[in-house]
């Protein structure tokens, strides 16, 4: 959830009443993209429920996003071993209607 974050964000996301994506459209990419993975370190899980995003820029080709979650790492048998604040930026790149069409890491 990234409720705390929307509120904050959610002028600077949508400058121009053109754009089309949302802050809804930007947290459902986060929580499904694989690039995000890139920032775990101990090839862990992410934790959806941490995740935290900030909108630093935006234009008509793409969203800058500044990401926070913790990663999830496991014991052999299945069990929580411990957490790892993870943190990065990522670019969504935006087709010509304001659809996110894919990510790269910043």
């Amino acid at each position: 959830m990234v409720s705390e974050v929307t509120s904050c964000c959610q002028k600077r996301l949508n400058p121009d009443p053109g754009y089309r994506n949302s802050m809804h459209d930007v947290e459902q990419y986060l929580l499904t993209c694989r690039e995000l993975c890139r920032f775990c370190s101990q090839n862990g899980w992410i934790d959806n429920d941490t995740l935290r995003f900030e909108i630093l820029q935006q234009d008509k080709h793409f969203v800058l996003v500044n990401v926070e979650f913790e990663e999830l790492l496991m014991e052999g048998a299945g069990c929580l071993a411990g957490r790892v604040s993870c943190y990065g930026q990522i670019r969504l790149c935006l087709d010509e209607s304001g659809r996110i069409v894919r990510s790269e890491i910043a």
